[in-house]
């Protein structure tokens, strides 16, 4: 399937997709085998953006009928995606996450939606690719986040979603402040929301997701997703966006019963016994908040006491994140309290290079403490200090 550029291709073209990769050899292959399978559409334009690999990605992009867009250095999901929307030719785009493997028939059942609605995004199966513990505890979590969404929903989830593409510009795209994979594509369906937009979210339209996991990746990836979550909500003054998936407010529920768990079981052990009865609430309320441990366990026995823990721990990972916003909104705060002038001060202080120090008639490095000779000219002394700086660099 060669690239369309003529205007009469442009007009049959059923759709643009787009597939933002970095570093994503592992299962790129298998989602561009996947979309070229695809039934149902007479005429498919592929995009793949390569937002900055180091890996392979580029050359297996290459060995496909797709048109491969390049960047050197990774600028993130958001221009990949905004950047492959540019170039598309057809009035409809869909995303594609390069770890996600689509049905013969997902992209149809997607584009179809678009008659009736302005964007739609399908769902994930409940069986990754990947079935290691900390793949299958995300995995786990993210299916019973869709489960909260409705059908009808404010959120916008773009691992496999379709939307106009008009109306994709007419938002101004994702949001380039997000550079990792987080919300960026929540954030697009608040604004598709704030217009009386509203997204379709095809639950009986299932895709496999490839992505892997363990559990340090993990923790990272919550760690940045709780804490671009907390930015987003305050951003919006907000708890929740429409009670769906991840923003849904019972889990803040869940959260306040995971650290009753952690906290009154030692005031228990060490203050009072009377102790116990909260912290056994406390717990009750979190083993009884999720199907996640009775569907770990059924995987396998020990990874459901082994997704307590790792459940736990997920809820403080996000905690420190939250509170980490928390200290970020207070600084700002406190600086907004100190007059202008004394904020262009301080930022100017900040700014300034800093100078050699000069002692009589010689200079003293404040980079190694070597005595150079005092110049006059300010270019020399540079060129002394770069060249300095470049010698312990080389040893």
């Amino acid at each position: 399937m060669p690239p369309l550029n003529s205007k009469l291709a442009t007009q049959q073209l059923a759709a643009s997709v787009i597939i933002p990769v970095h570093n994503g050899e592992r299962t790129l292959q298998h989602c561009l085998s996947a979309i070229l399978d695809s039934e149902g559409i007479a005429e498919l334009e592929i995009i793949v953006v390569d937002d900055g690999s180091t890996d392979s990605s580029a050359i297996i992009a290459s060995n496909f009928p797709c048109r491969l867009i390049h960047f050197e250095h990774s600028r993130g999901p958001s221009v990949a995606r905004n950047r492959g929307v540019e170039e598309a030719h057809a009035a409809r785009v869909v995303f594609v996450d390069s770890d996600v493997v689509v049905r013969p028939e997902t992209l149809v059942l997607l584009l179809r939606v678009l008659d009736d609605s302005p964007a739609a995004f399908a769902t994930y199966d409940p069986e990754p690719l990947n079935k290691n513990f900390a793949t299958l505890l995300y995995h786990t979590l993210s299916c019973s986040s869709l489960q909260d969404t409705n059908e009808k929903t404010s959120v916008f989830y773009s691992y496999c979603a379709a939307i106009w593409k008009d109306l994709f510009v007419e938002l101004g795209g994702f949001d380039v402040h997000f550079t990792r994979a987080t919300f960026e594509d929540v954030e697009l369906g608040c604004r598709l929301a704030s217009r009386g937009l509203y997204t379709k979210h095809l639950k009986s339209v299932k895709v496999v997701h490839g992505v892997r996991y363990d559990l340090p990746k993990l923790a990272r990836a919550y760690f940045r997703k709780s804490y671009d979550l907390a930015q987003l909500l305050l951003s919006h003054n907000s708890i929740t966006f429409g009670d769906q998936g991840w923003t849904a407010r019972k889990n803040w529920a869940v959260l306040a019963s995971a650290w009753g768990t952690l906290i009154f079981a030692p005031l228990a052990f060490w203050v009072h016994p009377l102790w116990a009865m909260a912290w056994a609430l406390a717990a009750g309320s979190f083993l009884a908040s999720t199907p996640l441990f009775r569907s770990m366990a059924r995987r396998r026995w020990f990874y459901g006491p082994l997704s307590v823990i790792a459940y736990l721990g997920i809820h403080c990972i996000a905690t420190s994140a939250m509170a980490a916003v928390a200290l970020h909104y207070l600084k700002n705060g406190l600086l907004s309290c100190v007059p202008a002038p004394v904020r262009r001060k301080i930022n100017q202080r900040v700014a300034e290079p800093a100078e050699p120090i000069p002692v009589g008639t010689v200079t003293v490095s404040s980079i190694t403490g070597n005595v150079l000779p005092r110049s006059n000219n300010k270019i020399d002394r540079i060129t002394t200090s770069t060249q300095e700086v470049k010698a312990i660099l080389g040893s």
